[in-house]
């Protein structure tokens, strides 16, 4: 995955900053976040079904590795000691977002398999609400760490502690 032509492709080799690559795994969620918005607007068209076929893949299982990523991030800020009340308030949130995101993720993907398919979806209006609130939420949780866990991430961790996530990561990815 080494072609950064598409806003949903990036350079693996960001992987050995796993801050960085975080960043920039956050750019593709939130070109999937418009892409979605767009389908709901118009599924018609064959550059839809195409990328129905990469939202699928991005949703199970990209942003499956995103979520484990940024939960071992979580993990080690709160093992190091260095989490104050703040940032330990905001993890908290985010793990319970990232939590409810399995629901989502699983019934906005199977909607896009069936079109992909081309069978009807089984609940058209359902998808349309699910895609629509997905996006807002997952911009919403982008935010919030691009704002404060992220930076604060640079700030206190250090290099070894960032080598150990970014082996972990790259770990995940070797499938």
């Amino acid at each position: 995955m080494t072609d950064t032509t598409s806003p949903f492709e990036i350079d693996t080799a960001l992987l050995d900053d796993p801050i960085s690559f975080m960043e920039a795994d956050h750019g593709r969620i939130a070109a999937v976040c418009d892409r979605l918005q767009a389908l709901i607007k118009d599924l018609r068209h064959q550059q839809s079904h195409e990328e129905a076929t990469a939202l699928v893949t991005i949703l199970t299982r990209d942003l499956l590795d995103h979520i484990a990523d940024e939960e071992d991030l979580f993990n080690l800020l709160e093992n190091s000691g260095k989490a104050d009340k703040k940032l330990t308030d905001i993890i908290r949130v985010l793990r319970a977002e990232h939590a409810a995101d399995h629901g989502p993720i699983s019934a906005i993907s199977a909607e896009l398999k069936r079109f992909v398919a081309g069978d009807d979806m089984h609940a058209p209006a359902k998808f349309f609400v699910n895609a629509a609130s997905f996006a807002e939420n997952q911009r919403r949780h982008l935010t919030w760490e691009n704002c404060t866990v992220l930076p604060m991430s640079r700030d206190l961790l250090s290099t070894e502690e960032l080598a150990g996530l970014s082996t972990q990561m790259k770990n995940r990815r070797n499938r």
